[in-house]
Formats: C-alpha cells, structure tokens, sequence
C-alpha cells in the first residue's frame, strides 16, 4: 500500500476552494517557460512585482493588487502561514540537540534518508504542506517554488514516506517541461527495485536520467509492476501531450510540403510543439521527414498506457471524466487501487490535463 503516514496529518489537510484564484494561467503547451502574468489583469510582463505577504502571486501594479485584496487575502495568510510554519520547524531541527537518534547537522548528515529520524518529520510534513498549498495555488510562481520544494526533499529522502514523487510530474507538465517530467517518471520506475538507490547508499546516483526518449516504447512501465498508477497516470499525461504535439507537427509539415528537410526542422523547432521532442535533433528529423509512423505509433502507445492505467487502478478513468467538479485535495492515505487513490492522482494532475487542449477528450475517448 502506498499511503501517507498517519501521525499528526492535520497540517496537510486544506480545502482547494480555500486558495482558488480567479483565473487559472494559461500556456501554448510546449513553451519553454509559461509567461508570467499579473493576477488581476493577466498582461504578461517581465516587470511584475510579488505580493510582498505570500510571494506566489505576481501583480503589475499597486491597483492591480488593491482590487484583488479581498479574493486573495486569504490565500495569501494561508501560505504565509505555512511558509513561517515550515521556516519554524527548520530553526527547531537545525538548533536541536543531538541525541542518540538525531545525528548533528541533520541536514549534512543525514541526507538520503531523512524521515527515518523522528526528529526531521514535523520539519517534512510543514514543508510538504507548503510545497502542497503552492501547487494548488497553480501560478507559474507558486510552482516553480513547490517544485523547487519537492525535489529537495526527495534529496533529502528518497525513500518519500511522504509520496511527494507523485505531485511533481503533473506539476512539471503544467509548466511546460515535459522532458524533465518523462526523465523523472522514468527514474523512479527503472529504479524501483533498487533499493540501494533510495536508502542505504546515499551518495549513489539519484534522478539523474537527462533527456530520455520520451517516444520510445512503454514495455518498461506497463510489463512491470514498479509502476503504480500515479506513475502511469503520469505517463499517459505526458504521452498524450506529445500526441497532440505530433499530431500539430504533421500538420505543419503538411503545409510545407515544398520546403527542404531543413526548412522543416526549423519550422519544427520554432513551434515549441514540445520539449520531450525539440531537445532531440534525431526526433525532429524524423518528424520533418514523414511524423505519419511515429504518430501512429504514438497512438498505439497511448492505447497501452491508458489499458495498463485501467488495470492499475479501475476508478481513475472514471474519476477524470468529471473534469468540472473541484479537484480537492488528496485524502492523507489510500490503498493500491482504491477510490481514494483515484482522488488523489485526480487531485494533483487535472490542471495540467486541463491545460492541455484535447487531452481530457482523447483520455475519455479511450475508457
């Protein structure tokens, strides 16, 4: 079962509603990074100023951030007081005394296998609440900084008690990285049954996969049972963007039937379909020369993945197709296949299905 811990979860429980903003951002699927927008007014700017109480939430201007005071107060102390409350629990682990379970330096000492100390564990389960709060903030600010948040406490505890691993790949899709998202879903399945790599052997490797083919075939996740279904779910996320990608590059390379291959490329390239397909020269090539092959086996991909996600748990197709109804917040703890762990891969992902165009319709069309 992988679940959550149990003891003193209160901290972790919030309401989505509690912290919606008025407008979700919104991004061509593939860009590098989403632009960032004022809150209030939505222009993009390279000049936007933080909110100075939670820092997640970019305004353009004083009058900008006065007329949304009222909608975004209580976001703001909600943050703010997850932000003190994890800068808290830092000071307390960082000036404890050390006794015969909490080594020195906690910090220094015991990376890789931080929650085993029960010292460290009011620290992660703060941060892990912030981390949390700022991803369903769902800004390009506040997820960056919860990503931020997420992968350094995966270094300090890679065996993620916690399930930490489960939120980052929606939240690196949303921004538009789906490379990285592929390299990191990739990581832990491939390094499922290592356990050296997450616990005894600190100082080994560790998500260190860069710039995997994320076309190449899905035998690794669906002919295994290291991948659950968060690891899935996220795979098919990310196998469907790519197939709305390609299936926009054909087009393009349609409509530029006369030009030469290298024409092509850097018609391909400029589109910023994806970043799991523009960091690949050799994946380009192929597109700009025929992508009918690689879309159609794409689509065969996707199939299997969307199956092997059914298998894996039977209540998420259902769950997804009520895209409307408020994602909530994931329960602390869930059984393999439950109602409640559909909740929770729903919770962290339907804005980055939702933030790409087609991709909840292809999803049901495949139930």
């Amino acid at each position: 079962m992988d679940s959550l811990p149990h003891d003193n979860l209160d901290i972790m429980q919030f309401s989505d509603a509690a912290i919606r903003q008025s407008t979700p951002f919104e991004y061509t699927p593939g860009e590098p990074r989403p632009p960032a927008r004022c809150q209030a007014c939505d222009i993009a700017s390279d000049s936007l100023q933080r909110c100075a109480g939670c820092t997640a939430v970019l305004y353009c201007s004083r009058p900008c951030q006065t007329s949304q005071w009222s909608s975004h107060k209580n976001t703001c102390k909600l943050v703010r007081a997850r932000r003190k409350a994890c800068e808290d629990a830092e000071d307390d682990l960082r000036n404890a005394e050390p006794d015969p379970f909490t080594p020195p330096n906690v910090f220094e000492t015991s990376v890789g296998h931080f929650y085993a100390i029960p010292e460290t564990r009011p620290y992660m389960r703060a941060r892990y609440a912030l981390a949390q709060t700022l991803n369903h903030l769902d800004t390009v600010t506040s997820l960056e900084e919860a990503l931020e948040h997420g992968l350094d406490m995966l270094r300090l505890n890679r065996s993620d008690e916690l399930g930490m691993r489960h939120q980052l790949p929606p939240a690196m899709v949303r921004l538009g990285r789906e490379q990285e998202a592929y390299d990191f879903v990739k990581w832990w399945v491939a390094h499922a049954d290592d356990e050296s790599h997450l616990k005894d052997m600190p100082d080994s490797p560790f998500l260190d996969l860069k710039n995997a083919n994320a076309l190449e075939p899905v035998d690794l996740f669906v002919r295994r049972k290291a991948a659950g279904t968060f690891e899935l779910h996220s795979l098919a996320l990310i196998k469907i963007r790519l197939l709305l990608a390609l299936q926009s590059a054909e087009k393009a390379v349609a409509g530029a039937e006369d030009c030469t291959i290298q024409d092509k490329i850097a018609i391909l390239a400029a589109a910023h379909h994806s970043s799991a397909i523009t960091r690949h020269a050799d994946s380009l090539l192929i597109l700009a020369e025929d992508p009918t092959p690689v879309v159609d086996e794409l689509t065969r991909q996707v199939r299997e993945v969307v199956t092997a996600v059914h298998q894996a748990n039977r209540h998420l197709l259902e769950t997804m197709a009520q895209p409307d109804t408020d994602p909530g917040t994931a329960i602390a703890s869930y059984a393999e296949g439950s109602r409640e762990e559909a909740h929770a891969a729903r919770s962290y992902s339907l804005r980055a299905w939702r933030g790409t165009p087609g991709a909840l319709e292809l999803l049901a069309s495949l139930r």
